[in-house]
């Protein structure tokens, strides 16, 4: 049965569920399946009583009821070791989207009203029928004007303002659990909400996904193992994202694989070099790793697709795990407690030395353990189960880091059943470590760190001049110098210079270093030949007086 075809304007005009309902439903719904602890005004000995303490099955089923805001959050919750314990985690894991398509007439109206015409117009032709269907949209296979093969992915109408009201109920039962029940798993709630909310409101956003896709481009290269869609801009906005089709088998399936004839242990070898280069070198990463999100075409190479879901780690937490890594390999109980604390996931009420204790216990289970025999999700799942009980929180970029991780060792596993995640990682964690020991000569950062220095050199002067107007001004306290002290202070005024000199000539020959750099990346700049001789003669005489005055103070004593 076809619903009633809405105007262009139906998004902003449909009736919006109001809050009080919703918040009744949502109750409703807890509830019924044994968490009224989280609702209800009594204290928590009296509910657990009553016997109304919901089983890990019940929380899952509540979710899926709840709908597609409520099923993304136990799906990043599934994620959470370091929150939930195991029995949630495995429920949760079971969670999928809601696959109920709109209708083609809504479809109709929500590209006319983002890119100005209805699909007829714009595409050669456009399926009515979706090839894939999720809870915030759906994708249709089209067909561009000049015969390109792609997919627009449509976004349902209403999924904006039906998302935000469950954001907010969810805030508030998350502050209402916290401040009703003491539960370890449930302290921090409010944060993982919190950042489960930002997440899911870029993912309502195509415009920054189709950005994503472009980032992931750059961060692949020309690598001709791993293919990305291309993105048709003129035909993409917030609620519509057209894409170039990418053909291709899902990647967990082992038996179209093999009539294939690709080679699995190499796709599950690039599809490892893949994310460690993105997390180690890059920390840009795809972190919805699903299998229907890689695609292995005829030739070997990998599809990827669908980059709502991204992650990202600054340079400062690379160089953190890596030093981490160094620790975990040289069995350094307490250089991995001190990395955990420096990534910033221990809570109050952390036992460091409790910590560093049960950390020594953990790395004891690994002791000769060889390195292909060692999974990295059961690391993991030791260092979560460690994270529980000394009440540490994992990060959410760490978690949606591990996450990824585990679920590409998973996939690599299915591929290849010899295959070994952290076998694999060894050469791109060795790359790294030499990258943070051994950093590359930078020629731009070398450029501005002498940019740097002239600027210090042209202006010394002005500062000087003002640091000692200042003197005269009275500005800056007078010290008092006791009498019989000169042959000490003039020892000591001597010392100083000596010094001063010294960090003057290091900085030459720091600045004639950069320099050298620039001069080779010029091929011979007569200016910059000019410079770098001019500061080398002025390094070598600040070195010759500075010896000279270390000789003749060494004969007087």
């Amino acid at each position: 049965m076809r619903e009633v075809q809405q105007s262009p304007s139906a998004e902003a005009s449909e009736p919006r569920r109001s809050r009080h309902g919703r918040q009744r439903h949502v109750v409703s719904v807890l509830t019924r399946h044994g968490f009224g602890l989280l609702v209800q005004h009594s204290r928590l000995p009296v509910i657990r009583r009553a016997g109304v303490y919901g089983r890990p099955q019940s929380l899952r089923d509540a979710l899926e009821e709840l709908g597609p805001t409520f099923i993304k959050l136990g799906q990043i919750l599934s994620t959470r070791p370091d929150l939930l314990p195991e029995p949630y985690i495995t429920a949760l894991s079971s969670l999928q989207d809601s696959l109920s398509p709109v209708s083609y007439d809504l479809v109709r109206e929500v590209v006319h009203a983002e890119l100005g015409g209805y699909p007829e117009a714009l595409f050669a032709t456009f399926d009515p029928f979706p090839i894939a269907t999720a809870s915030i949209g759906q994708v249709h296979a089209a067909t561009l004007l000049d015969g390109t093969s792609v997919v627009v992915k449509v976004q349902k109408p209403g999924i904006v303002g039906d998302i935000e009201l469950d954001l907010q109920i969810m805030h508030d039962l998350a502050h209402l659990a916290i401040s009703r029940v003491d539960l370890p798993f449930l302290r921090n709630l409010e944060e993982t909400v919190e950042h489960f909310s930002d997440g899911l409101r870029d993912e309502l956003d195509y415009v920054r996904e189709a950005r994503n896709a472009e980032r992931f481009v750059r961060v692949v290269g020309k690598e001709a193992r791993v293919a990305v869609p291309r993105i048709y801009w003129d035909l993409t906005s917030a609620r519509v994202l057209t894409m170039q089709r990418l053909d291709g088998v899902k990647i967990s399936d082992v038996v179209a694989l093999s009539r294939l004839g690709v080679d699995r242990r190499a796709v599950a070898r690039t599809l490892s070099g893949t994310v460690l280069r993105q997390i180690l070198d890059v920390g840009f990463f795809h972190a919805d790793p699903h299998p229907g999100n890689y695609l292995v075409r005829a030739d070997g190479s990998i599809g990827i697709v669908d980059f709502g879901l991204t992650g990202s780690l600054d340079e400062a937490t690379r160089r953190e795990l890596l030093l981490l890594l160094v620790s975990w390999v040289r069995g350094d109980a307490d250089g991995l407690t001190e990395g955990l604390l420096m990534l910033g996931v221990a809570q109050t009420g952390t036992q460091t030395a409790q910590l560093r204790a049960d950390m020594r216990r953990v790395l004891g289970r690994y002791h000769d353990v060889r390195l292909q025999e060692i999974k990295l999700g059961g690391v993991l799942e030791d260092l979560f189960r460690l994270a529980r009980r000394h009440n540490l929180l994992l990060r959410g970029d760490l978690a949606l880091m591990a996450k990824t991780l585990v679920m590409h060792e998973g996939l690599g596993s299915q591929l290849d059943p010899q295959f070994h995640l952290v076998e694999e990682a060894r050469p791109y964690v060795e790359g790294a470590l030499r990258r943070l020991y051994f950093p590359r000569p930078d020629g731009q950062a070398a450029a501005l760190n002498l940019g740097a220095l002239l600027e210090l050199t042209t202006t010394f002067p002005q500062r000087a001049q003002r640091l000692l107007g200042r003197l005269e001004r009275g500005d800056i306290g007078v010290a008092v110098r006791p009498e019989g002290m000169d042959p000490l202070m003039r020892d000591l005024n001597h010392m100083v210079n000596r010094l001063s000199v010294s960090i003057l000539a290091a900085a030459f020959i720091v600045g004639l270093a950069l320099l050298l750099q620039v001069v080779e990346a010029s091929h011979g700049s007569l200016l910059l030949l000019f410079l770098f001789a001019s500061g080398l003669v002025a390094a070598g005489g600040l070195g010759l007086w500075l010896l000279i005055s270390m000789y003749r103070s060494g004969r007087s004593h």
